[in-house]
């Protein structure tokens, strides 16, 4: 089951991305009385590469870059369907 799917490419192929578990980030807390502060979380993002009709595509996944990865990463925290 998929939280949300997203429109990409990778290596100019279009996809889609589907977004199979998200917990957005925490932002660090560095200030006001010390039991307040904590430290930041980052995101945990689980996403899955689908051809356009929404089957696997194990191919194209294993293309993927790390600079791929992180596109899609910051792809999928800008999404407002989460």
């Amino acid at each position: 089951m998929y939280l949300a799917f997203i429109q990409s490419e990778i290596q100019d192929v279009p996809c889609l991305i589907g977004v199979t578990s998200y917990t957005p980030a925490i932002e660090e807390r560095i200030s006001g009385p010390w039991e307040d502060c904590y430290p930041g979380l980052a995101a945990e993002i689980d996403f899955e590469v689908l051809k356009l009709n929404k089957r696997p595509y194990p191919w194209l996944e294993k293309q993927m870059t790390d600079q791929d990865c992180s596109r899609i990463c910051d792809e999928i925290e800008a999404c407002r369907c989460l």
